[in-house]
């Protein structure tokens, strides 16, 4: 919430809209040679936008299962215990700890790890809710996803469209 915008996002509680949100990403494999893109769904989430911005919070909840890279054996891989053993850790979660007039700050828990993340975020107030975009690069190691070392890249492109609507 940056603070030239933040004024136009009215204080309230808003619910993450599942259906509008995207989280995308993007990694590269084959010995870094070419991008391999793709999706999570949003389960759900709140937004507590308050009066003083630094006492805002936000919860996130993707479905891990969820991975779709258009290519069905790749993303069955990827919910194997090679990658994100998704039987295991259903959820990946975000909880913020600090938000800032232009960035939000937090916990993110991802295959039974914690990793403290700071997301600098672009608000916009719609008609029905507030729409937010985000983007960051994750250190999949970090979170103890280690498959295919050497054929998928360490980092992962991570951007966020988050649209929510007051509950």
């Amino acid at each position: 919430m940056t603070a030239s915008t933040a004024p136009a996002i009215a204080p309230a509680t808003y619910r993450i809209d599942a259906t509008r949100s995207t989280v995308r990403f993007v990694n590269k494999a084959m010995f870094g040679l070419f991008p391999v893109r793709g999706t999570f769904t949003v389960r759900d989430g709140t937004i507590v936008v308050a009066d003083d911005v630094t006492r805002s919070t936000v919860t996130a909840t993707l479905d891990a299962a969820s991975v779709d890279t258009a290519n069905t054996r790749r993303d069955n891989d990827l919910r194997s215990k090679k990658y994100l053993h998704t039987a295991r850790h259903p959820d990946i979660s975000f909880a913020s700890r600090e938000v800032t007039p232009d960035s939000v700050t937090g916990i993110l828990h991802v295959h039974g790890t914690d990793q403290r993340v700071t997301l600098t975020l672009t608000p916009e107030s719609t008609p029905d809710g507030v729409r937010f975009t985000t983007s960051t690069r994750l250190d999949r190691y970090a979170f103890g996803v280690t498959g295919g070392k050497g054929l998928v890249a360490r980092h992962v492109d991570v951007e966020l469209e988050i649209f929510a609507s007051r509950a």
